[in-house]
């Protein structure tokens, strides 16, 4: 009899837990139909050695780990036991076989997860992502349970319940709160993982609100300022300011929300420290946190230049950040402080007045409002000539002497013009030589008939001036003619009406500026001893307004009526 028929293993497909072992044995059937027990005589192997290791007829479940057999994994492994024969009761090799089954383990312990969120946000929401894994023998993450606190003396409250979601938006944070968040994973053999209720959990974020980066004051001028900053998140824009506290002045944007924010603060008080702090709120109402900073506004008066004369004349230039009137007021000795104003509002002020020898000078510059902005003080020369030289250019013609009476304008800038060019007479000889009345006795101020015109004046030039001669005009004068006058040099007496009264006044312009869209001329009162800047087309019909002249009437505006010029020899 042969052994045609195979080999049986008994048990057949048997299942055995990890580390367990199982003993087969092998039968033999041969061609007569019969069956012996030839577990001896045959050779056990195994397909899979880690997993199934064989010693005879026996069969253990190996206890290798999962890193180099699939033993202890969450679904069940196999392995084939193959019984080979190769005796004399045979043709040639008999084999026979079956499957080894090791059961999966019992999975009994939780997963592992954890929690992460940022650690700052500006809004109340903000992303919280989880994930983890399940222990071996792991059946599988299932799902997540989620929870958090409000600041660490917070209970614990779950958020999301059985998600299988990894990541979720949390919102409704408090500005200045800290919330904290842990994740409590579930996995398919149902074991939950458990977390201290007494700690602070996988992750926390706070609440910060706004932040703001880099507040400041730029574009800082006299009066005013631009206060810049940026914040994390669009809030509306406020600055708040004062000299002694913030809370004295508010500007606000409410209506509009930004990141980069600028706000521009005016009618500031000059050469002032001023105390800001930036303010606003986002979409939440969260109040941006504001910083307590400095600025201090530039000074009014910008530079100022002052030229001596050896001649007896002080001049001083200056200018401000911002256009106003120009006051100045300067002490000869023992003479107490006179007062001069430019009532022209400009930039650019220039003052001229009769200086003392030997003589320390103080002088002061006022704003608008008489508040003193600089103080200085100059030397003059040891000796002065008492003979005034008036030869130079125009810009150096200055009349010295006012009018003496309110009718002698006219005569006052006629002496001014004649001293000028060398010539020294009074008032007086101007009035009885121009109205041909006669000098001896001299004209005196309470005669009526003594107010001059263009033609008076170059009358009284030509019979005084030493061969000078003179031309007058009641016809319109060019701007070219202005100028050409200045350049000669030459002074040029401006006659003008009051725009309502009959009366009028003479001015001597005796300078000029030009740029490529203004024109104007620099000239001089003989009322107020003071000199002054003017458009020149304004200056031939003036708004300017002078104050209540001696008789008392409001002399609101002039328009040029004549002009004396040309004098030459």
């Amino acid at each position: 009899m042969t052994l045609t028929q195979g080999i049986t293993l008994t048990p057949a497909n048997p299942t055995v837990s990890n580390g367990q072992s199982v003993t087969f044995t092998a039968t033999g059937n041969y061609s007569d139909g019969s069956a012996q027990t030839i577990t001896s005589q045959v050779g056990f192997s195994s397909s899979n050695s880690l997993l199934v290791s064989i010693s005879g007829p026996t069969a253990t479940a190996s206890s290798t780990s999962a890193s180099t057999a699939t033993v202890s994994s969450t679904f069940a492994s196999t392995a084939t036991v193959t019984a080979t024969y190769s005796g004399s009761a045979a043709v040639g090799t008999v084999t026979g076989s079956t499957v080894v089954t090791i059961a999966a383990d019992a999975d009994t312990r939780p997963p592992v997860t954890e929690a992460s969120s940022p650690a700052t946000s500006a809004y109340g929401d903000f992303m919280i992502s989880w994930s983890g894994t399940d222990l071996t023998p792991g059946s599988g993450l299932a799902s997540y349970d989620i929870y958090y606190k409000d600041g660490q003396a917070g209970s614990w409250t779950r958020w999301l319940s059985a998600t299988t979601q990894t990541y979720a938006f949390f919102s409704g944070g408090i500005k200045g709160h800290t919330y904290y968040f842990v994740s409590a994973g579930r996995d398919n053999a149902g074991n939950v993982e458990v977390f201290s209720s007494t700690g602070d959990g996988d992750t926390a974020t706070t609440v910060t609100g706004p932040l703001v980066t880099s507040p400041q004051a730029t574009s800082i001028t006299a009066t005013s300022a631009q206060i810049q900053w940026t914040t994390n998140v669009f809030t509306t824009s406020i600055v708040k300011y004062g000299v002694s506290s913030v809370t004295e002045n508010t500007l606000a944007n409410v209506t509009s929300l930004a990141s980069d924010h600028s706000v521009s603060l005016s009618g500031l008080q000059y050469g002032t420290t001023y105390k800001f702090m930036v303010d606003g709120v986002d979409i939440r109402n969260n109040d941006v946190p504001g910083t307590v900073m400095t600025f201090r506004t530039s000074d009014l008066v910008n530079s100022v230049n002052t030229i001596i004369s050896s001649q007896g004349i002080a001049t001083v230039e200056y200018t401000t950040t911002v256009a106003q009137m120009g006051q100045l007021a300067y002490a000869n000795p023992g003479q107490g402080y006179t007062y001069l104003t430019d009532p022209t509002v400009s930039q650019y002020h220039r003052f001229m007045f009769v200086i003392s020898a030997n003589a320390t000078i103080p002088v002061s510059i006022s704003d608008a409002y008489g508040a003193v902005v600089n103080s200085f003080s100059f030397n003059t020369p040891a000796s002065i000539s008492s003979n005034i030289n008036w030869n130079g250019t125009p810009q150096e013609y200055v009349m010295v002497n006012g009018q003496k009476v309110s009718n002698w304008c006219w005569a006052a800038n006629t002496q001014g013009a004649l001293r000028f060019n060398g010539v020294e007479v009074k008032q007086a000889d101007v009035v009885c030589n121009g109205k041909g009345i006669p000098c001896s006795p001299a004209p005196t101020p309470d005669q009526s008939d003594t107010g001059g015109w263009p033609w008076d004046s170059t009358k009284a030039i030509q019979a005084l001036g030493q061969g000078l001669t003179g031309q007058w005009t009641i016809s319109a004068f060019p701007w070219s003619s202005v100028k050409s006058e200045l350049l000669t040099p030459n002074p040029i007496l401006a006659f003008v009406k009051w725009d309502n009264s009959l009366a009028g006044h003479v001015l001597a312009i005796w300078g000029y500026a030009e740029t490529a869209t203004a024109s104007s001329v620099n000239w001089w009162d003989p009322w107020d001893g003071m000199t002054h800047t003017t458009d020149w087309s304004t200056f031939q019909d003036s708004n300017y307004g002078f104050a209540k002249y001696k008789d008392g009437t409001d002399m609101s505006g002039w328009f040029l009526t004549g002009i004396t010029y040309g004098f030459k020899r």
